[in-house]
C-alpha cells in the first residue's frame, strides 16, 4: 500500500505526499495490466501512427509529428499520457519506440512522394531511449535500409527530459546531428524556463 501511494505522489509531480486509500489499489491493477499488455500490443499490431500536420505561416504543410495511439483489445483506447508512463516505469519503452521508429521510416517514401522532399518528419524521445545504446545502431541502420535522408527526420525531446540527463542527451544529440538529423526541444518553459541553457546547447527548433 505504501508502494502504491508512493507511485502515485511520484505521477503528481513528485515532491509531494499521498495519503493511500482503497481506490488506488485498482489503479494499480489497471497500471499492471497495461504493463503486460504492452508487448502483446505491439506484436499484434494494436499501436497505431498518426501524422499530426505542422503547418508554416501561410499555412502550408512542411512536416509531421508521428504520434503513437494504443487501441488495446483488452482495455480500450490507451491514452499515450497513461501508457507512455507505465512503459517507461516497466522497462517497455524503448520497445515502444523501436516499433515507432520502423513504423515511421518505413511510411517515408510514401509521405514525402506525396507532401515534398523538403517535409521534415519528428519522432519523439524519452529519457529511457537517450539511455539505451542500441538505438543509434537501429536509426542508422534504418536509414540506410528505407534510403532516408537523414535531414527529414527530426528527432524530439521535452525540456524536463533534456535538462535532467543533460550530458548523456548531448552526447545522444551529438550522434545524430553527425548522421546528418535535426534536434528538437519540446515544451520549453514548462519546467526549467532558463534561457541561460540554450547558450549550451545545439538546437534546430525550439
Amino acid at each position: 500500500n505504501a508502494d502504491v501511494a508512493m507511485y502515485k505522489s511520484k505521477v503528481q509531480g513528485k515532491n509531494t505526499h499521498t495519503i493511500f486509500v482503497a481506490e488506488m489499489m485498482e489503479d494499480n491493477k489497471r497500471r499492471l495490466h497495461i504493463a503486460n499488455s504492452i508487448v502483446a500490443g505491439l506484436r499484434n499490431n494494436e499501436f497505431q501512427v498518426y501524422y499530426q500536420p505542422k503547418v508554416n505561416a501561410d499555412e502550408q504543410i512542411v512536416g509531421f509529428e508521428a504520434l503513437l495511439r494504443w487501441n488495446s483489445s483488452e482495455l480500450g483506447f490507451v491514452s499515450p499520457t497513461e501508457f507512455i508512463i507505465v512503459a517507461e516505469q516497466s522497462g517497455k519503452i524503448n520497445q515502444i519506440t523501436e516499433w515507432l521508429l520502423k513504423e515511421v521510416l518505413f511510411d517515408y517514401s510514401k509521405i514525402l512522394n506525396h507532401f515534398g522532399e523538403d517535409t521534415v518528419i519528428s519522432v519523439n524521445l524519452s529519457a529511457h531511449d537517450l539511455m539505451n545504446t542500441k538505438i543509434l545502431d537501429l536509426i542508422t541502420a534504418l536509414y540506410e535500409r528505407y534510403l532516408i535522408d537523414p535531414k527529414c527526420i527530426e528527432f524530439e525531446v521535452t525540456e524536463s527530459t533534456y535538462l535532467e540527463n543533460f550530458d548523456m542527451a548531448n552526447q545522444f544529440f551529438e550522434n545524430i546531428r553527425a548522421l546528418g538529423s535535426s534536434i528538437a526541444l519540446d515544451d520549453f518553459g514548462t519546467g526549467y524556463s532558463s534561457l541561460s541553457y540554450l547558450t549550451q546547447i545545439q538546437l534546430n527548433t525550439l
